[in-house]
């Protein structure tokens, strides 16, 4: 069944492993974790999500539900959004799996990357103004990245009809979603964000997401320093984006 463009939220991102090893996932997010200096934690210790500046995920934190395996793929969906678009892509390596990131906001915007390990083999930002860039949108590229990710040859019609059709302000973010959704032929979660698989309590998953897995991470406290002042045993942090990575924010 595909994805009804009308019932999407406004806010929607989901993640797509090409792999059905659910455990191998959960091991690298605590890999990912303990590098950025995170710790794993029992997501029902953490306050109710939405309680931050404008409703977004405390920083400190990271929360996932994780999907069981279906049609060759891991779903994952993220309490904060990866504006930055990096956290797919270290996954994806970590993995050595192909890797599909789905973004909405604010329903007109749309933005789709595709990883192949490491490599980024599509970023495509439905309106780059929207995020300060002056880079126009550009789907060159977009078709062979496409076939690459399905293993099936696709047309630039077909691309565009999914990726790019006309909207508000440049697409149409939510059919954007959907149609590029079913032309990867990715599996359908019971939701496209972690807040709408919240109940209300806005904490526990709903019902229907019992089968999967959700853990949730959080800054370590700070560890002593040595004598010559470095943090003991710190492990390694990142100071530079890879290159291709452009760092953004949405405008507020």
């Amino acid at each position: 069944m595909a994805l009804d463009p009308g019932a999407l939220p406004d806010q929607a991102d989901v993640l797509f492993l090409a792999t059905e090893d659910r455990g191998a996932v959960i091991a690298a997010l605590d890999s990912i974790a303990h590098e950025d200096e995170r710790q794993r934690i029992e997501p029902a210790s953490l306050w109710a999500v939405g309680g931050w500046w404008r409703g977004d995920e405390e920083t400190s934190v990271s929360r996932f539900l994780v999907a069981p395996p279906q049609a060759g793929f891991t779903t994952l969906l993220l309490s904060a959004r990866d504006w930055e678009h990096d956290f797919a892509r270290r996954l994806a390596a970590r993995l050595q799996c192909r890797a599909a990131y789905l973004m909405l906001h604010d329903s007109d915007v749309f933005t789709c990357h595709l990883h192949d390990g490491e490599s980024c083999t599509l970023a495509w930002l439905s309106s780059p103004v929207h995020f300060d860039l002056d880079a126009p949108a550009s789907l060159e590229g977009a078709d062979a990245a496409i076939a690459g990710f399905t293993g099936a040859s696709v047309s630039r019609e077909q691309v565009t009809t999914a990726l790019a059709p006309p909207g508000r302000i440049d697409v149409d973010g939510r059919l954007a979603f959907a149609r590029t959704h079913a032309l990867l032929g990715l599996p359908q979660p019971p939701a496209v964000a972690y807040r709408e698989a919240l109940a209300e309590d806005r904490l526990s998953p709903l019902p229907v997401f019992a089968p999967w897995h959700h853990v949730a991470y959080q800054q370590c406290d700070p560890m002593p320093e040595s004598d010559d002042g470095a943090r003991a045993d710190a492990p390694a942090r990142r100071h530079d984006l890879p290159p291709g990575v452009v760092p953004f924010r949405p405008r507020r």
